[in-house]
């Protein structure tokens, strides 16, 4: 599931990436759209997130897939949406998924962590614009003059209060990302419910650094994450 604050983005944002994991981790790769904010906010692209998931797991052998080895994943706002389709798969007795990938996840619609309060003007992303992409996703304002309403855990995957289960985590942080803490917490949290994760936090870095496949250290990023999947395969 492609980023891009849920209201920007398609197909083609992600095709470096797909294109690496296909070839380098030997697997069959299906990217999916998903409606985008603000002209279709919550549930659309949860919802679509896991059609996608369930289209897959139907047509398994059409596609030559194994249905024991799915994974899934996505990038910053993708990420969102990918937890909470695993989430639901666990939850509905959907697919079975082995493995979720979760790069710089958008996690919290609180807003309300340390990093997202501090980093104001960083590269990509910033405090203010993660506080956007929530208004944009869940179709809805906040003044700070009414308590916010409840938001649906499956839209904020941080609120999940049920996590045994869940499956196996890939997780990626970046030093100098908004989105920071509220991943650190959930792979935590993911860790005291018994659920296997492997944590990669990446120092002087910012979101989606690796992206820009120029640099050494967003080279070895992508290397972790091919690893993560022909580990979760095998």
């Amino acid at each position: 599931m492609h980023g891009g604050s849920f209201a920007m983005g398609g197909l083609h944002t992600e095709d470096a990436r797909c294109e690496d994991y296909a070839a380098q981790a030997d697997c069959l790769v299906v990217s999916a759209d998903y409606r985008l904010a603000p002209e279709h906010p919550f549930p659309a692209g949860f919802e679509d997130a896991c059609a996608s998931l369930e289209w897959i797991d139907r047509h398994a052998d059409r596609l030559g897939v194994d249905r024991a080895r799915l994974a899934v994943g996505g990038l910053s706002a993708g990420g969102a949406l990918a937890a909470g389709a695993a989430a639901h798969a666990r939850d509905t007795g959907g697919p079975m998924i082995v493995l979720q990938l979760l790069l710089f996840p958008v996690l919290d619609a609180a807003v309300a962590t340390r990093s997202v309060r501090e980093f104001v003007d960083t590269p990509i992303l910033t405090g203010g614009g993660v506080a956007k992409m929530w208004e944009l996703y869940l179709g809805r304002r906040h003044d700070g003059a009414a308590p916010r309403p409840p938001v649906p855990e499956y839209a904020s995957p941080a609120h999940l209060e049920n996590l045994p289960g869940l499956p196996s985590t890939f997780l990626c942080t970046a030093e100098f990302d908004p989105l920071r803490d509220e991943a650190l917490v959930f792979a935590q949290r993911l860790l005291h419910a018994d659920v296997p994760v492997e944590l990669r936090h990446y120092a002087r870095a910012f979101h989606s650094f690796d992206s820009f496949r120029a640099t050494r250290l967003a080279t070895g990023a992508r290397r972790d994450q091919v690893a993560a999947l022909r580990s979760a395969f095998m």
